[in-house]
């Protein structure tokens, strides 16, 4: 009764704001993307419910985590239904993530999601309109296309993916610099792709088949920077191990690629779920040591292996890395707390935990 009464108390204050500032603020304490992390063992059996997430996922990415299996997969809620593409160029694959409820997703018998016996890691994503997109778009061929957002956002990350032909995905950030994009083989980056993402409400192309064949249809994903929970970075590598790399948060998720031509090169991921010291390439093969090697209050850790940290020529490599929004939702730059009647208000995270479970 007592939190009620002083959440009854704060809503009041709030309703005396200008409406602008009111509805702006509560924006803020609803927008965010979500994210959860998790790891099973496949059974190999058909329909099988994955629970627990907390959200119906817009994204699902899915790595197996031992040698001889198959490569990471990634399933967006546009087209949805049993179709999930291969980061690789494998083409639209049925009997992975076959569909999603209120609390998680189901996948089939196929070997790319529940193959049995082995390890999977696993990343959902509930998307939002303020921080966050997925979509799909169809490929003119024209060089330097404009692609709309349905929001107006700058992107500080991409993907893209062919699905109507068997081509590997890729990605651009901000980091990357402009025309440049990276793969999720051991392939160096290349331009005419993801040529921009720097313009606020859209990203640039190139007559790629990447990412803007004539005729064939591509899904994308995209993240808005948030300095709290979403960046992408890049730093020259120099063998030192252990190195840190600052990041500005303790991500939940990290993708590190060498952007470089040597070996290396395909790119690694590590979630919460990882032990110390391990973590997983986007081809089917076994985690790997001296990667990344684990997550600190400001970034994450590398070690030596030249799939982050080459001792040799100073190579460049890419990184993305996502944590949860505060209190899996407020964002943590939220710092207007009304002070009312001489009573102290919740911090912002307990603030937003309140309205999401008692309402206005």
């Amino acid at each position: 009764m007592k939190k009620f009464g002083i959440l009854l108390v704060l809503f009041m204050a709030i309703s005396l704001l200008p409406e602008s500032t009111r509805d702006g603020f509560m924006k803020q304490l609803e927008a965010a993307y979500q994210i959860y992390t998790g790891s099973y063992t496949g059974d190999g059996g058909d329909n099988r419910d994955l629970g627990g997430v907390g959200f119906q996922p817009d994204l699902v990415h899915i790595f197996p985590a031992e040698a001889g299996t198959s490569n990471a997969s990634h399933w967006t809620a546009t087209p949805g239904g049993d179709a999930t593409e291969v980061f690789e160029a494998e083409g639209t694959q049925t009997d992975v993530v076959q569909s999603v409820g209120a609390d998680g997703f189901q996948i089939g018998a196929g070997l790319r999601a529940n193959a049995d016996g082995v390890l999977f890691y696993f990343v959902c994503f509930k998307m939002d309109a303020d921080d966050s997109e997925y979509g799909t778009y169809e490929g003119d061929g024209n060089d330097n296309r404009d692609i709309s957002f349905t929001n107006s956002w700058q992107a500080e990350f991409i993907v893209t993916q062919d699905i109507d032909q068997a081509r590997i995905a890729g990605w651009n950030s901000e980091s990357h610099g402009g025309d440049l994009t990276s793969t999720f083989d051991n392939a160096d980056p290349g331009a005419n792709r993801i040529q921009s993402i720097s313009t606020a409400g859209q990203f640039q192309v190139g007559t790629g088949g990447i990412s803007n064949a004539n005729g064939n249809t591509y899904i994308y994903y995209a993240f808005k920077e948030q300095t709290t929970a979403m960046e992408s970075g890049s730093y020259t590598a120099d063998g030192t191990d252990p190195t840190s790399i600052s990041v500005g948060f303790e991500p939940e998720y990290v993708w590190v690629k060498k952007g470089a031509v040597g070996a290396g090169r395909i790119p690694v991921a590590r979630t919460t779920e990882n032990p110390t010291d391990e973590c997983f390439r986007f081809q089917g093969e076994a985690q790997i040591t001296d990667g990344i090697e684990a997550f600190e209050s400001d970034g994450f850790v590398i070690g030596a292996s030249v799939t982050v940290n080459e001792s040799t020529s100073s190579p460049t490599y890419y990184w993305v890395a996502w944590k949860t929004p505060a209190a899996g939702g407020a964002p943590q730059d939220v710092d207007f707390v009304p002070q009312f009647m001489g009573l102290t208000m919740y911090e912002p995270d307990e603030l937003y935990q309140s309205y999401r479970t008692e309402g206005m």
